[in-house]
């Protein structure tokens, strides 16, 4: 072993001297790419949803950063699709937001922010891929300079229009890729699109308008929608009606409306709405044009599955409760049956309205309840909890292992802001310190907070952000992050130990914010990996799929993606893992 003065220098850098007596190629490290979640259900939460016109394909892309395609019959996952993103693990706001197949199923067109962190060159540029619906091969690709919220395609497959974010859509014929019309007097994004037969497109504009284009992309009138914003919108299978989904301050509903003429009908549905949750997120109309399937949330999250009937518009509802996230999305297929996307599962609903398959996230849940994320006074154990309290776990990093509790050892314990008077706004932008402010956040805000037991430090987790503060609330340092923080622990021995929105734990110093060591656990196949900032990890027995290094190459390219196995020889290391935190406490 080397002398002691070695546990004085880097965390990271060093470890593998300290350890191994080989010195680190830090440009090795690099080459390997981005450290990325790879669990078979999406991480994060889930943007949007589409279905292939035969039916056969789900596909979902998420805040995770992949794209995901699913065969219908079974829900079995056929592809993980990439797209190059961040460059470091710890650089942020990259996402996948918009999803689209052809009429034809050949293909399926995904688009969001990934200009953010990546640059390629010189340029900063947002980018549509196209890849093949059944091999996953990228077969296309449009250069934007605007994030994509949202893509449609028409029902005859020669059509494709990108909803921007800064305002305005751009139409292209699919046959050559040529851009044939674009609109950019939108004062804010479109909300949503949707084509008829004949190439017209819909769209809703968020200050009060049905706006419809002819097959040329040019606009032809614009409906105003009195007293709402029109969110999401369907045209009918027959192309004669459209329907939309609306809300204001008090109501959400549903309108419907005559393409020819073009005109929104008297008949409608509101009802008030139940704090800021509303329930018409999405819209959809069935094969048969009989059914008008509405998703949404309701307040406290409940999800129950309904639909309206056309064209009286009298609801019915299929089962109550069914989900507990906001559905994104329904998709009728065949004999009845529906694909249901929620924020953060997908689940196969019978013409009885009983679940026969569903993907959970795997994810720990990231409620913000204290009590559901426990430590031990070291660190050293952490205990999960979950917002169904039916598979509570405790992850021992001193014996590598994951177990099943119903109770708790008695020395765990949360941290909590007793005797410390510290408070936020209503926004959870400015955090007070004794009624005076302590720190403003520009973007983001204040997703936890927690105090060290001795009561001189502060730590604050952001979206973005992981903040250090001294007792009198001057900041010590801060540390970017990757994934919101929804819940922070500290131990008396100098480390933080914080729940991320993605379900991963990490272990950070208390003193200078260096990120030590990342958890995560599946928790539908009870399967764990927990790794270095160098990659250095241990892991359960199936546990090394868990995570990936991703290697972008071009913009225009799909990156290289190769789990923790393809580099077992030099990065399983489990005699490291808890040798980490000792060194990462004593280099303080």
């Amino acid at each position: 072993m080397k002398k002691q003065y070695f546990l004085k220098v880097s965390v990271f850098l060093g470890l593998s001297s300290v350890l191994f007596n080989t010195p680190v190629q830090s440009a090795e490290i690099k080459n390997r790419g981005t450290i990325q979640l790879n669990a078979k259900m999406h991480t994060a939460v889930i943007n949007n949803a589409a279905v292939s016109a035969d039916g056969h394909y789900l596909a979902t892309v998420s805040d995770d950063k992949t794209a995901k395609v699913w065969r219908t019959e079974n829900l079995n996952l056929l592809h993980t699709l990439r797209v190059p993103v961040g460059m470091t693990f710890d650089s942020g706001s990259d996402e996948l937001l918009a999803v689209a197949f052809d009429a034809k199923s050949r293909w399926l067109a995904i688009a969001g922010t990934v200009k953010s962190t990546l640059k390629l060159g010189k340029q900063d540029k947002n980018w549509i891929y196209f890849f093949h619906a059944e091999t996953g091969e990228l077969v296309h690709t449009i250069e934007l300079s605007d994030t994509v919220d949202k893509i449609c395609t028409s029902p005859d497959g020669s059509r494709l229009v990108a909803l921007l974010r800064t305002g305005g859509i751009k139409q292209w014929r699919v046959d050559n890729w040529q851009l044939i019309a674009e609109d950019s007097h939108y004062k804010k994004f479109a909300n949503g699109c949707a084509y008829t037969n004949n190439n017209k497109l819909l769209t809703t504009d968020p200050y009060g308008y049905i706006r419809l284009y002819n097959d040329k992309g040019k606009l032809e009138k614009k409906l105003p929608t009195p007293k709402f914003v029109p969110l999401s919108v369907a045209v009918s299978p027959s192309s004669k009606h459209f329907v939309f989904t609306k809300v204001n301050k008090k109501q959400v509903g549903i309108s419907m409306g005559t393409l020819s003429p073009f005109k929104i009908d008297k008949n409608s549905i509101t009802q008030r709405k139940k704090g800021n949750k509303f329930f018409n997120q999405f819209i959809g109309w069935s094969g048969s044009g009989k059914k008008i399937y509405v998703g949404g949330e309701y307040v406290s999250y409940q999800a129950p599955l309904a639909y309206f009937s056309y064209p009286s518009l009298t609801k019915h509802t299929i089962v109550e409760k069914l989900f507990d996230y906001p559905v994104k999305a329904i998709f009728p297929l065949a004999n009845e049956r529906l694909i249901v996307v929620t924020k953060k599962s997908i689940a196969a609903v019978n013409s009885d309205g009983k679940i026969e398959v569903i993907h959970k996230a795997p994810n720990v849940d990231y409620h913000s309840v204290p009590e559901q994320f426990q430590i031990s006074p070291d660190g050293r154990r952490v205990y999960l909890g979950y917002a169904d309290r039916r598979r509570n776990l405790v992850f021992d990093l001193q014996k590598n292992s994951l177990t099943v509790v119903k109770t708790l050892a008695r020395d765990f314990r949360y941290s909590t802001l007793e005797h410390v008077n510290i408070s936020q706004s209503k926004n959870g932008k400015q955090i007070r310190l004794n009624g005076k402010k302590m720190y403003q956040f520009i973007t983001g805000r204040a997703e936890a907070m927690a105090v060290s037991p001795d009561k001189t430090k502060i730590v604050i987790g952001g979206r973005y952000k992981l903040l250090r503060f001294d007792a009198d609330g001057k900041k010590l340092g801060v540390t970017k992050v990757n994934s919101p923080i929804s819940n922070i622990n500290i131990t008396s021995n100098g480390l933080v130990v914080a729940l991320h929105h993605d379900g991963t734990v990490r272990w950070y110093t208390l003193q200078t914010g260096e990120l030590l060591l990342t958890l995560f656990v599946d928790k539908s196949v009870l399967e764990w990996i927990i790794w270095s900032p160098e990659g250095h990890y241990d892991a359960s027995k199936n546990g090394a799929t868990l995570i990936g290094w991703q290697t972008n190459k071009k913009m225009n390219e799909i990156p290289i993606f190769k789990t923790a196995i393809d580099f077992e020889n030099d990065l399983y290391r489990p005699t490291i893992i808890d040798k980490i935190l000792k060194i990462g406490i004593t280099s303080e």
